[in-house]
């Protein structure tokens, strides 16, 4: 069994992504882990300030959204 809490081992790779249960609940650890410039560069998109704002952007970049326009979060994890 791998060493660390779950999150680590989430964001080693070591668990797979489609056996983990509210993958969002990882976002804000991997936003801390992970230099902004190498996501900005990788997905294309700048600007946010937390979690919520860069699932948002991710979705909205995808066009992924609700009705009324609102972008939808859960699926931004997905892109």
């Amino acid at each position: 069994m791998p060493e660390g809490d779950e999150a680590d081992i989430v964001l080693r790779g070591v668990a797979r992504v489609e056996n983990i249960d509210n993958p969002e609940q990882y976002i804000p650890r991997l936003l801390g882990r992970v230099k902004t410039q190498h996501l900005e560069k990788t997905y294309e998109i700048n600007g946010w300030n937390d979690e919520h704002e860069f699932l948002a952007l991710l979705a909205r970049k995808g066009g992924r959204l609700l009705k009324g326009g609102e972008a939808d979060e859960a699926a931004g994890i997905y892109l």
